[in-house]
C-alpha cells in the first residue's frame, strides 16, 4: 500500500514538473512564434492593399482621362 502511494506521488510529481516544462518553456516559444506570424501577416495585408490601390487607379485613371478628353 504504501509502495503505491510513493508511486503515485513520484508519478504526480513527474506530471507537474511536466506542465511546469510546458508552461514555461513551450508556450513562451509558440507565443513567440505567433508573434512573428502576425507581422508577417500584417505585411502581407499592406501589401495586398498597396496591389488593390494600383489595380483601381489602373482601372479608374484611363477612364477619367478618357471622359475628359
Amino acid at each position: 500500500m504504501n509502495n503505491r502511494k510513493k508511486l503515485r506521488g513520484v508519478q504526480l510529481d513527474q506530471i507537474k514538473a511536466q506542465i511546469e516544462l510546458i508552461t514555461n518553456n513551450h508556450l513562451t516559444h509558440m507565443q513567440d512564434d505567433i508573434g512573428h506570424l502576425c507581422k508577417k501577416i500584417e505585411k502581407l495585408d499592406q501589401r495586398l492593399w498597396y496591389v488593390l490601390g494600383i489595380l483601381i487607379a489602373g482601372t479608374l485613371l484611363p477612364t477619367l482621362i478618357s471622359l475628359f478628353k
